[in-house]
């Protein structure tokens, strides 16, 4: 007998997949995406407060901790991908989670830039298995069709989970210093409220992820085949430019997470504002990004199941060397005139994202979705070193403004590689 299909509201589901699964998997996915986000926040205060960094050295700083902390995912990202075709990734994603909930325990103990190094690693280990597991899973659930819509929700879930702990984590300071608390106090506080609700995530996700790999069997293949089934799948065309479109998607949110925060209170201090108002005012712009992602995230996943996704990719990574090259330009990120820019970022790194990941689904092989997507995520992860080291010292060296200049010409070339591509495919097809 058949089962029956189930539906998400308008996404169909592969059989064995519940409306409870989805549901609880949008929920890690706002809680996950969240507080990835959240140490660009906790690190900042960290640097202005607690350990006095000048600031001439915290965007070389942050870049450096980036780098070790994008090492660290891209030994680990593409491990945890093959684990979870052997296993579940149920167990991968509470794992992971219970070490991003751990890293924020150990971040504030920090006492000098060095020590933020240890915290980042532990972080960078949840980091690795949480989003690994969250680009494996949104294609796990639905039915080709309904793929887009899928991405979609889940961009929704991650851009939620971005505003709500972005706006959290910028409220925090003046919620505990309001009450009392000493700066150096409020960071203890913050941290381990974050720890807190990530090791909670990790309960519901081991009690409510499917417990298995719906539409396939787990993967048969030792580590070192499914190694190897990752790297043969870059012999495609379409997989070459999505292992590229995933170093220039990450590197996109590289940049808006850890630059805008940096830059906004680097320039509200530079207007006399105390550490935690220039935080909240930087946050606001992260915020607004977030948004604009938030919104367009609808669109972008009736784009996605009604045309041609490598087409849509092109427009998104255009999209995002418009919106990042238009940040790259302005002089004070504070200046409510520019707002509209900080919109315009976010609907173009979303839109570069979305794409790369619904076309990612549909390309690689259910039965080995973790391996290709473990070593697409390796690619991301290396394009968030380079972005981190490289952003960092151009954020120090040149002006704040030149990391987005550098993603921009990255996503140039994805729009162009994309158009490429899909020309020889014509030309295929016609000949």
């Amino acid at each position: 007998m058949l089962e029956q299909t189930r539906k998400f509201g308008p996404i169909r589901l592969l059989p064995s997949v519940t409306p409870t699964h989805v549901a609880v998997f949008l929920f890690v996915d706002l809680i996950t995406i969240g507080f990835v986000v959240f140490v660009n926040i906790s690190q900042t205060y960290l640097m202005n407060t607690k350990l006095g960094i000048p600031e001439s050295l915290q965007g070389t700083i942050s870049g450096d901790l980036g780098v070790w902390s994008e090492v660290m995912i891209i030994a680990m990202v593409w491990l945890f991908g093959m684990l979870a075709d052997k296993t579940s990734r149920r167990r991968v994603m509470s794992l992971g989670l219970a070490f991003l909930g751990a890293s924020y325990l150990v971040y504030p103990l920090s006492v000098s830039a060095s020590d933020l190094l240890h915290g980042r690693l532990v972080y960078a280990v949840g980091v690795a298995a949480t989003t690994c597991m969250l680009t494996v899973m949104v294609h796990d659930y639905p039915e080709e069709a309904s793929r887009g819509k899928l991405v979609a929700a889940s961009g929704i879930s991650g851009g939620i989970g971005a505003m709500l702990i972005g706006l959290l984590g910028g409220a925090m300071p003046d919620f505990f210093v309001g009450r009392g608390a000493s700066e150096l106090a409020t960071g203890y506080y913050m941290n381990w409220v974050a720890a807190g609700i990530c090791i909670a995530t990790a309960v519901i996700a081991a009690l409510g992820v499917h417990p298995g790999i719906p539409g396939a069997r787990p993967a048969k293949a030792g580590f070192r085949e499914s190694a190897a089934i990752g790297l043969r799948a870059a012999r495609s065309p379409r997989i070459r430019l999505l292992y590229f479109s995933a170093f220039a998607a990450r590197g996109d949110l590289v940049i808006a997470g850890t630059f805008i925060v940096l830059w906004g209170t680097l320039a509200g201090q530079d207007q006399g504002l105390d550490t935690s108002v220039a935080l909240g005012h930087a946050t606001l712009l992260f915020v607004m990004s977030s948004s604009a992602a938030l919104v367009w995230a609808p669109i972008m996943g009736v784009l996605l199941d009604h045309f041609d996704r490598l087409l849509i990719l092109a427009l998104g990574a255009v999209l995002a060397t418009i919106g990042f090259s238009a940040v790259g330009l302005i002089e004070n990120p504070l200046d409510p005139a520019v707002r509209p820019l900080f919109f315009l970022l976010g609907i173009g790194q979303s839109s570069c994202f979305y794409a790369s990941q619904a076309l990612i689904g549909q390309e690689a092989p259910p039965e080995n979705r973790g391996a290709v997507i473990g070593a697409f995520s390796a690619c991301g992860a290396i394009g968030v070193l380079i972005a981190n080291g490289v952003g960092g010292r151009l954020f120090d060296s040149i002006a704040p403004g030149a990391p987005f200049l550098m993603v921009a010409g990255a996503t140039m070339l994805l729009a162009i590689w994309a158009i490429w591509v899909r020309l020889g495919e014509r030309a295929e097809t016609a000949s």
